[in-house]
């Protein structure tokens, strides 16, 4: 009997180590393939002809380098959903965040096809939600690294993230709501005094603006995942499987059957 409780004990920790392990490789997909997106993009769309992948005859290539970066997203969000931790809230961010990613590597060669004819209405509204679909999954992003960092941290690693978490949401939400005044204001939608003739008079600064209001969030996701990337390696070297059980707080604790009858002699 000791040898099968062992046997099922090791098994078990070594279950948890290879889905820790899957995290790990995901979290690390994730590190650089979100920041090589927003520079990708940014590149992509800024620019009229691309030095290093463009070619005349095969347009197709300048659509490469931000779809190949969603790509890997996609992947290293799919290692992440596959470690299946104890968190049904993780799990729902995940499938969410997932899908999201789906849609931005359908989307995002109008990138390249807008920077190429930004004369057409179709490119400008594709890029127009695949913009909004970015900043929201970068929302998204955020609350998946507060449920890691409450699984695998300290309480007061878990009370810094869901600062961060609010910070991020909070300057995230400001940039959609610019965004979109602008894009509004520039189709002609909002009509306000000279409000049309500033937006295009200040179109270059507004476009760096918003780059840097994007690239604040970024670099936080991209700190956090750095540092859950060396917190699950170093849980994989001390062969630590022990996780925060966060299922109690996702539902309400459901009153035992031993306490139910103290209660009926209770009342009158």
């Amino acid at each position: 009997m000791m040898l099968e409780e062992q046997k099922k004990t090791t098994s078990h920790s070594e279950e948890q180590l290879t889905r820790l392990a899957e995290l790990y490789r995901g979290v690390s997909i994730l590190l650089w393939s979100v920041p090589l997106y927003l520079i990708f993009s940014v590149q992509t769309l800024f620019t009229s002809e691309w030095k290093v992948f463009y070619s005349s005859y095969w347009d197709l290539i300048g659509t490469l380098p931000a779809t190949a970066a969603a790509v890997c997203a996609v992947y290293g969000i799919n290692l992440m959903r596959s470690s299946q931790q104890n968190s049904n809230k993780l799990t729902k961010n995940l499938e969410e965040f997932f899908v999201l990613l789906i849609v931005m590597v359908g989307l995002s060669p109008f990138f390249y096809w807008f920077s190429q004819m930004p004369a057409l209405r179709h490119f400008a509204v594709m890029v127009f939600i695949l913009i909004l679909v970015s900043l929201y999954s970068l929302m998204v992003l955020s609350r998946v690294i507060y449920r890691i960092a409450a699984l695998l941290g300290s309480p007061s690693l878990r009370a810094e993230a869901a600062l961060f978490m609010l910070l991020n949401n909070a300057i995230l939400l400001l940039c959609m709501a610019g965004f979109a005044l602008y894009c509004l204001v520039m189709m002609g939608a909002i009509k306000y005094k000279n409000l049309l003739y500033y937006c295009a008079y200040y179109q270059p600064r507004f476009q760096w603006l918003f780059v840097l209001g994007v690239l604040l969030p970024t670099a936080i996701c991209v700190w956090w995942l750095w540092n859950l990337k060396a917190l699950c390696f170093q849980k994989i070297l001390s062969r630590e499987t022990e996780m925060a059980d966060l299922s109690s707080e996702e539902a309400p604790p459901l009153p035992s059957s031993s306490q139910e009858p103290q209660k009926k002699d209770a009342a009158p």
